[in-house]
Parts: C-alpha cells; sequence; structure tokens
C-alpha cells in the first residue's frame, strides 16, 4: 500500500481546495494503475469539513503516522509548497525513520524519483 504525501494547508482556502483536487486526481491515477493507495487529504478533507474537525497537520499528526507505519512506501506529491510544508517534511521524517521508500512525484503524478531510505 502507498500512502500519498501532498501539502496542504494554506490561509488561502482556494489553495487548499486545489491541493485536495490534485490529491484526488492523482490518488484515482494510482488507483486506475492497479496502486492501493491512502491519501490523508483526499480520504479526510470530507471528513473535517463534515465533522466540523480541524484541517492542520497537528490535529492529523498521530492519524497520519499511523498510517505511515502500516504502509509499505510513501509517494510525495511535488505540488508547488510541498517542501516547506510541515506535514509533509515530518510525513518524510518518519517515512525515514521506518526504512520505507520515498517516491516523488512530479504534480501530473509521474514518476520524478525514488529513494529507500
Amino acid at each position: 500500500m502507498i500512502y500519498l504525501a501532498s501539502p496542504y494547508s494554506d490561509s488561502n482556502p482556494l489553495v487548499q481546495d486545489y491541493r485536495h483536487w490534485k490529491a484526488c486526481i492523482v490518488a484515482a491515477k494510482l488507483i486506475q494503475a492497479g496502486y492501493h493507495v491512502y491519501s490523508p487529504i483526499a480520504h479526510t478533507h470530507a471528513l473535517a469539513t463534515a465533522g466540523d474537525l480541524p484541517h492542520g497537520f497537528g490535529f492529523w499528526r498521530e492519524y497520519d503516522f499511523w498510517f505511515i507505519s502500516h504502509v509499505d512506501e510513501i509517494y510525495v506529491l511535488m505540488l508547488p509548497g510541498w517542501d516547506t510544508s510541515v506535514g509533509v517534511m515530518a510525513e518524510i521524517e518518519m517515512a525515514r525513520q521506518l526504512g520505507k521508500r520515498v517516491t516523488y512525484l512530479a504534480e501530473d503524478g509521474g514518476a520524478h524519483a525514488s529513494v529507500k531510505v
């Protein structure tokens, strides 16, 4: 199973909506290609909105780390801001600590680089 990390939080709700949409598109492409994917943004955005839950990484940190500990590898969707995202950087670090493979994807979902950490 793949954990699809991607940036989400932003002060502009339109940026958050765009990031959510892109995570959904790439997760769907991966699923169509035969992969089993968990995307915290695609899977929890609606829950946070419907359940009046916080949208930020601080609330979802432990939830996300549980998934990272159970997946085979993580893919990082390199949307603008991915490399300054507190959540994405924490997810990559957790993967490194667990010895998981990290694959970096271009914004369209194409493979950019893959490293075993």
